[in-house]
C-alpha cells in the first residue's frame, strides 16, 4: 500500500504546476468556479504484477480520478451543477496497463 500525503493544487488540468499542500486538504472555496484539481505522481520500479486501486477515505463533494491522463473512475457530476455525495469513502480499481513502470501521474479533479 501507498500512502499519499502531498500533492499539487491546479486550477484547471492543463496547468503546468500548481502550489504544493498536505492531504487531507480542505479545499472548498480554494478554486475558481468551485472546482479544482489534485495531482501527485507515483514512481513504480518494475512494471506493476498485480491489480491496483486508489481509495480516497472522504471528500467532501464529487471527484473524479485520472490516471496518466485516462478516466478511471467518477463519482457523480462535478460541474456546472454537482450532485452532493458528501462524506463517502471512494474507491476506484485500475484497469489493467494503465500502471507502468516510472513515473505515474494522478489527477483527482474535485
Amino acid at each position: 500500500a501507498l500512502y499519499v500525503q502531498q500533492a499539487e493544487l491546479l486550477d484547471r488540468p492543463n496547468d503546468a504546476s500548481g502550489r504544493a499542500v498536505t492531504l487531507p486538504h480542505d479545499w472548498r472555496g480554494r478554486f475558481q468556479g468551485g472546482e479544482g484539481w489534485y495531482r501527485f505522481a507515483v514512481d513504480l520500479q518494475v512494471p506493476p504484477n498485480r491489480l491496483w486501486a486508489v481509495l480516497i477515505p472522504q471528500v467532501e463533494q464529487n471527484a473524479h480520478l485520472f490516471l496518466n491522463g485516462e478516466l478511471v473512475g467518477g463519482s457523480g457530476v462535478v460541474a456546472p451543477y454537482p450532485s452532493r455525495l458528501t462524506n463517502r469513502p471512494l474507491y476506484f480499481r485500475i484497469p489493467n496497463g494503465l500502471l507502468r513502470p516510472g513515473a505515474n501521474t494522478f489527477d483527482v479533479h474535485v
